[in-house]
């Protein structure tokens, strides 16, 4: 299984507060795979409690986003070792 592709990643950091996001698009393949593509969009924002020369202690949100071309969901051999998760309807 091999992914290819590029992301491009945004920062901000002001003091205690700092925000994020990357945005990536890549293609998959493999042995035994079909091929497929994957848009990835993850934003966050995190705060920062401790600060010092050694350690730093901060916590925050993240919200990953995958979109994947073909519907993959089940993890079995022919499927190359990853998921792509898609909503099912009721």
């Amino acid at each position: 299984m091999s992914s290819s592709g590029a992301n491009v990643r945004v920062g901000y950091d002001r003091g205690r507060f700092s925000a994020y996001s990357s945005l990536g698009y890549h293609l998959l393949a493999g042995k035994n795979v079909l091929d497929n593509s994957q848009l990835e969009l993850r934003p966050g924002v995190d705060w920062t409690f401790i600060s010092t020369e050694n350690m730093r202690v901060n916590a925050g949100l993240v919200y990953t986003f995958w979109r994947y071309k073909e519907n993959l969901r089940y993890y079995s051999f022919g499927h190359g070792g990853y998921y792509s998760p898609h909503p099912t309807n009721p």
